[in-house]
């Protein structure tokens, strides 16, 4: 994520997806964002301005798809965008075991959720809870 604000600073556009991840410490839980694509910068550079990115320290080449360089359209990152933000979402489905996973931010995922609803495919979560939070809560497989 650094080497895109730092892109961004020579006048390059560069996007980094990421989500937010909670750490435990020693001593504390901290919320810390996490590269989806980990050593992935998305840029939007013209094709003769594309040697520029080596000017940033941290970037190494460009990805390769079929001997040209890889290329993502803009529809493409926007959705990319939308997902990662959360924004529109109609429901979070929960389909992992991870303990990312285990403890989120409730108060947030009920705001970027047009409906509060949640479908949890690992019974996961507290039924009784996240009614009390507000939420929809479907445990996928419980009777």
């Amino acid at each position: 994520m650094k080497v895109a604000e730092r892109l961004e600073k020579i006048g390059v556009a560069a996007y980094c997806p990421a989500r937010m991840e909670m750490r435990q410490r020693s001593d504390r839980k901290e919320k810390i964002c996490v590269p989806l694509l980990p050593s992935i910068v998305l840029v939007n550079i013209d094709e003769r301005e594309k040697s520029k990115v080596f000017d940033v320290q941290g970037v190494v080449r460009y990805l390769y798809w079929l001997e040209q360089p890889a290329k993502v359209s803009v529809d493409e990152v926007l959705t990319l965008k939308e997902v990662t933000e959360g924004k529109n979402s109609d429901a979070l489905v929960l389909l992992t075991e991870w303990k990312e996973f285990r403890s989120p931010d409730f108060e947030e995922i009920r705001t970027q959720l047009k409906t509060p609803v949640i479908f949890d495919g690992r019974s996961q979560y507290n039924t009784f809870s996240l009614e009390k939070k507000g939420f929809e809560y479907y445990q996928i497989g419980k009777k």
